[in-house]
């Protein structure tokens, strides 16, 4: 729940889905839905205090410190508006 206010509180939308679906359909779901990026949290996140990041149409995770992907974003966000 921190990183999703922490995410909110940036001006990003998320959210976080219901626990009771397997991962592998939470991330169906996304991937339908063209989520373009899904943050997994589980036992070895909090552990570690990184995020696993899944990005949409690229293979494999990346695991990131939270402050860091919202940089990202933000940077991301940021270059796109630039261009309009």
């Amino acid at each position: 729940r921190v990183t999703l206010q922490t995410l909110e509180a940036r001006g990003l939308r998320a959210e976080m889905t219901d626990a009771s679906e397997t991962v592998g359909s939470q991330i169906r779901k996304a991937e339908r839905a063209k989520v373009p990026y899904m943050v997994v949290i589980g036992e070895k996140e909090v552990a570690s205090g990184k995020l696993t990041v899944r990005t949409r149409g690229i293979q494999g995770l990346r695991q990131l410190p939270l402050e860091e992907f919202v940089g990202q974003l933000i940077s991301q966000i940021r270059a796109r508006s630039n261009k309009l």
